[in-house]
Parts: C-alpha cells; sequence; structure tokens
C-alpha cells in the first residue's frame, strides 16, 4: 500500500494563550491513505505507541543528522483518520522554514515506503520553539543557565512542579535555584517531564 502525500506547507509564528512564540515555525504534510486502500488497512498493518514514535525518532534522526540538525521530540496523538505525528527539530542558531520542508520532505518519503502508520495521519514538523523540551543529560548540561520547569514523577513535599533556573547537572542530579531562592537537586529518574521557560526581555 503506497500512501499519497500532500504537503501543505505554512510558514507562521505559532501563538499560544493569544502571544507569539518567537522562532517557532510548523511544516504539516497531510498523508491521506486512498479511500480504495483505507478499509484494508487500517488496524491490519503498522506499530502502536511508544514502538511507532521510536521508529519514527530513528528515520528522523538519520535524516536530520545528515542535514546537520537534531531531533528534539517525537510524538504521535489520535487514532484513525485524526492522527497527527509531530516531529521537532533542532540547529545552532534556529531552523528555518526551509529546514521543516526538507525534514518533511525526506521524512514523509522514507514513511511512505516502510508505512508504519495505520491510518492516515499528519505528519508536521516544527522547530521546539522556546519552551524547548529537555530529553537527556546532555540537555541539562547544555541549557544551564536558562529557567525551566520541572514535572516529577511522584511529588516532593507536596510538589510535582518545581520552576527555577538550572544550574546544571550533578552526580546524575538536575542542579536548580527555585524561583522562591531554595537550591534543589532533584535525581535525574525523578523527572518526568523537563521544559525550558521563555523568559520576555524589557
Amino acid at each position: 500500500m503506497r500512501l499519497r502525500l500532500r504537503l501543505r506547507l505554512r510558514l507562521c509564528p505559532a501563538r499560544r494563550g493569544g502571544l507569539r512564540r518567537p522562532g517557532h515555525y510548523i511544516v504539516r504534510a497531510a498523508s491521506r491513505i486512498a479511500a480504495e486502500s483505507r478499509c484494508c488497512v487500517e488496524g491490519s498493518r503498522g506499530m502502536a505507541g511508544e514502538t511507532l514514535v521510536e521508529r519514527v525518532r530513528q528515520i528522523a534522526e538519520r535524516v536530520a543528522a545528515s542535514e546537520g540538525m537534531e531531533v528534539v521530540d517525537v510524538e504521535f496523538r489520535g487514532k484513525g483518520g485524526g492522527s497527527l505525528l509531530r516531529i521537532f527539530i533542532d540547529k545552532p542558531g534556529g531552523v528555518t522554514h526551509e529546514d521543516c520542508a526538507t525534514i518533511s520532505n525526506q521524512v514523509g518519503a522514507i514513511l511512505d515506503v516502510e508505512d508504519p502508520v495505520p491510518s492516515s495521519y499528519t505528519l508536521e514538523v516544527s522547530s521546539p520553539g522556546v519552551q524547548r523540551r529537555l530529553r537527556c543529560r546532555a540537555d541539562f548540561e547544555r541549557f544551564a543557565g536558562k529557567k525551566v520547569r520541572l514535572i516529577l514523577k511522584q511529588p516532593v513535599e507536596g510538589q510535582r512542579l518545581l520552576v527555577g533556573r538550572l544550574e546544571g547537572f550533578q552526580n546524575d542530579a538536575v542542579k536548580l535555584t527555585l524561583d522562591r531562592g531554595q537550591a534543589a537537586l532533584v535525581p535525574y529518574d525523578h523527572v518526568e517531564r523537563a521544559n525550558l521557560v521563555f523568559e520576555w526581555k524589557g
């Protein structure tokens, strides 16, 4: 079964809460399965959940590396014809609309051949934006000095959300200065999710 890709390329500052997020661009590729093929494809082929995400990540990382970029995150949401496959990419100095289009075209072509998604879906490639997700130990070292938001797997002193200045990575733990001035050392394996926090500079 072959997917027919229709690209819808958009250059648009993404918005959140009515505010523009600087340098955040999106390229969407709507992937539609031919109507005559959809009934025999959905639920018969493709991967599910984390397996699909990891396979797409492998493909995207290979393509991005060849273009001097990195894959920040991969998400797959929804099911059936409303599924959204989202890939976030970055590079020093930030990505452009053309970068997003390049990755979208190349990854889309590979997915067209390998067909890991069991239904029609939309492929979206974008920059991580100003609230980039921190996924690995190296990210916590790389973005030392930035403001971050941590969500913990389990509450610590009744709190699962910590916001503060990232001081670096020490002894396999994230070192923070919290907004209220307290120092915190959070074991890396206690972190469920971490993101940069956008700071307005006046």
